[in-house]
């Protein structure tokens, strides 16, 4: 509240983060990048006929980016009891392991629907989140950086299109394009020109969660332990294939007298 300087926070918890695309423009690209354009795309681009290109940093940047609510969007302010002009902004408190951005393609007016044609730069790694994350939230060392592996592309207008998907082995590290039944290995770069809808990325590990996988495959290698340790098995597939995991929690198959279940033996 611009008026009695007091702050009236709120969470929610999000599934996926929409935004909208920003008008900031990117940096041109190199001549050597230009060079290898085709003769329309210059031509297009020369005499304005193509939308600017924008990066999904400037487009998160944005989104966290504080909002004047003013006139008939003023806020009614619990502290003063009245309406007044405030300022509002939106920060991550907790990151989450898969990070789903939403691109606003779509614009609907009073009669009309428009598709936003933008070019939105997106990294295929390290996408730094620490930008969007609250002060109280978390700060390093636990990582802020995602990797791409799934992008969503529509294409055709508001009225119809079609829609197909990219995604990526995590063994292999290979990009595939699924259209309806039809699946094609496709070149990295080629992902990175697309024109994407909806992004997935994966939350990056911290270096201890790296170096404790590391000392499980060590132990593996060595035999089998004469010790055992009976572990949840959601548990044990949410510290191998996440970045962060809960505490260990044995009550499903542990019994009131501390003792395994005969089921889960």
């Amino acid at each position: 509240c611009l008026n009695c300087g007091k702050t009236s926070p709120t969470k929610d918890k999000f599934y996926d983060i929409s935004v909208s695309i920003s008008q900031k423009r990117v940096p041109k690209p190199d001549p050597a990048k230009k060079s290898r354009m085709g003769w329309l795309t210059s031509m297009t681009d020369y005499v304005g006929l193509t939308s600017p290109t924008v990066s999904l940093e400037d487009c998160l940047h944005n989104y966290c980016s504080v909002e004047g609510l003013t006139g008939g969007d003023k806020y009614r302010c619990e502290f003063c009891k009245a309406l007044h002009d405030s300022e509002k902004s939106l920060s991550i408190v907790k990151l989450p392991e898969v990070l789903c951005v939403h691109i606003k393609r779509f614009r609907y007016d009073s009669y009309f629907a428009s598709k936003l044609s933008n070019h939105v730069l997106f990294p295929l790694r390290g996408l730094d989140m620490t930008p969007c994350c609250a002060t109280e939230g978390e700060v390093p060392p636990d990582p802020a950086l995602y990797d791409l592996f799934a992008v969503v592309v529509h294409s055709g207008s508001p009225g119809g299109g079609h829609y197909i998907a990219y995604a990526k082995n995590s063994k292999s590290g290979k990009w595939f394009l699924f259209d309806d039944s039809h699946v094609t290995e496709v070149r990295e770069d080629e992902v990175a020109q697309m024109q994407a809808y909806v992004l997935f990325y994966q939350r990056r590990p911290s270096a201890q969660r790296e170096e404790e996988r590391k000392v499980v495959k060590g132990l593996k290698k060595k035999g089998t332990p004469t010790d055992y340790a009976c572990l949840p098995r959601d548990w044990w597939m949410r510290w191998r294939t996440t970045s962060h995991s809960s505490p260990i929690d044995n009550t499903p198959f542990i019994c009131k007298h501390h003792n395994m279940k005969r089921w889960a033996r």
